[in-house]
């Protein structure tokens, strides 16, 4: 039986950080980088922000909405190296974020292809998606695992989580190609 892979989308395939941090940064005159986020709960920004995730829900959903064409890929190439993936196995989109259809739009503008579609609210539900590869940024998916591998994509956010037999971490999409038998 092929690969199943589900693939996160903000801060795996989407860079969604980077526009938010510049319009957080124009509305609260704030100088904040992407380094600072040193945390899934947003490490120093929440000093200075303490309603962060709420703002960041907010402004990303308005981003996602509004100025969907402000949200690069991270890797340049990622349609094709997904392309490719998908020889290997079935590879299926996770978000769960709530602007679906744009995000939907941002994958065909891309022209990133993919099996299936998954909504999970809250994050923490893509563990129970049956699938043996799971792509994500986010740190606290690293615990708990069962049944899938989690490939780790590294971001300032999740530097502190350690490697294991179940939780790889990878710096470009292209790097799962060496795990797959």
């Amino acid at each position: 039986m092929s690969p199943r892979f589900a693939i996160d989308v903000d801060g795996t395939l989407a860079d969604i950080h980077t526009p938010f941090l510049n319009e957080l940064n124009k509305r609260y005159g704030t100088h904040f980088k992407l380094e600072d986020i040193t945390e899934w709960g947003w490490g120093k920004i929440r000093e200075e922000i303490p309603n962060i995730v709420e703002v960041f829900r907010r402004l990303s959903d308005e981003i996602w909405e509004k100025f969907l064409w402000r949200i690069k890929p991270i890797e340049k190439d990622v349609n094709e190296t997904i392309r490719e993936l998908r020889k290997k196995g079935k590879v299926y989109i996770v978000t769960s974020r709530n602007t679906i259809e744009a995000v939907k739009t941002w994958l065909f503008y891309y022209e990133i292809e993919y099996d299936g579609f998954f909504y999970t609210k809250p994050s923490s539900l893509k563990k129970l998606i049956h699938v043996d590869y799971l792509i994500d940024d986010n740190p606290e998916l690293a615990r708990e695992l069962k049944d899938f591998t989690l490939f780790l994509y590294d971001r300032p956010w999740n530097r502190k989580i350690k490697e294991n037999e179940q939780v790889i971490r990878i710096n470009s999409l292209k790097e799962v190609y060496r795990y797959l038998k």
